[in-house]
């Protein structure tokens, strides 16, 4: 069984339509990348995912739990936010902005959700705070504050909140898209060592190299639908359909991960 399934999700704003009976599933320990033009409805299927957005028709499933939802004998109600947030904590979630408190250091910040959420004790918190920081290469900078941080330290920071709640899925909202050229690498670099760790992930990124490297699958969305999907080699080196090989190109030329990525 899937780890995390989507099933037939629509997605609608103002009555235009943004997903069209997408079906999407994931594999424990699997990465996949989801890339697209912008607009063609990732960041949207990824919210439907943890349910930050609710999706107008079809069910998301993790675990097997269907999010957001509880069966009343052949429907479904809508779930308690009690419900809904126990089942959030098991999927974490990084933002292309990192959503940092600025008035706490980078431990506080990652305390903060293990202390609130998880309930647990100030030194447990601490402990388990710290040993995200180590995981992501910032135990050096637990006392500093966002401010005194890199940008690409600041999302780093984000990520180790978001492990420090030990999900069963990590989700990742176009990660780099906020951080100068320089800065995106040791993001990514950080990203690819929690995959070998064997972290299940869904990416929505517009770097080609990362997806090449260390995605296991590559679902390329437009227009709200999956058009193309396979692994990286087929999705990126040889793309069936005209609208991927467009976009593949269009990155392949203006777009030099390789050249800031370290492999």
């Amino acid at each position: 069984m899937p780890i995390l399934e989507a099933k037939a999700i629509r997605k609608s704003y103002l009555g235009i339509p943004v997903l069209q009976g997408v079906d999407f599933e994931c594999a424990e320990g699997e990465v996949v990348c989801l890339i697209g033009r912008s607009g063609s409805g990732k960041s949207t299927l990824l919210r439907c995912m943890n349910h930050l957005e609710a999706p107008d028709d079809g069910i998301v499933l993790l675990n097997g739990d269907v999010m957001g939802y509880l069966k009343r004998g052949d429907h479904y109600v809508g779930a308690p936010e009690r419900v809904v947030d126990a089942q959030r904590r098991r999927i974490g979630m990084v933002f292309q902005k990192f959503n940092l408190f600025g008035n706490m250091t980078a431990e506080e910040n990652v305390v903060l959700a293990l202390r609130t959420v998880l309930k647990q004790s100030k030194s447990t918190a601490r402990a388990n705070a710290a040993a995200a920081l180590d995981r992501v290469g910032l135990s050096d900078r637990m006392k500093h504050y966002p401010s005194q941080l890199s940008g690409g330290q600041q999302q780093r920071v984000a990520i180790a909140r978001a492990l420090a709640m030990s999900p069963d899925v990590l989700l990742f909202d176009e990660p780099t898209s906020a951080l100068d050229p320089e800065l995106v690498g040791e993001v990514l670099a950080t990203m690819k060592e929690i995959a070998a760790e064997g972290m299940t992930m869904v990416v929505v990124t517009h770097e080609m190299q990362f997806a090449r490297e260390v995605a296991d699958r590559v679902i390329v969305l437009d227009g709200g639908v999956i058009i193309e999907e396979g692994t990286p080699s087929d999705v990126l080196e040889h793309p069936v359909h005209e609208r991927t090989r467009s976009f593949v190109n269009r990155f392949n030329l203006t777009h030099r991960s390789s050249e800031r990525y370290p492999s």
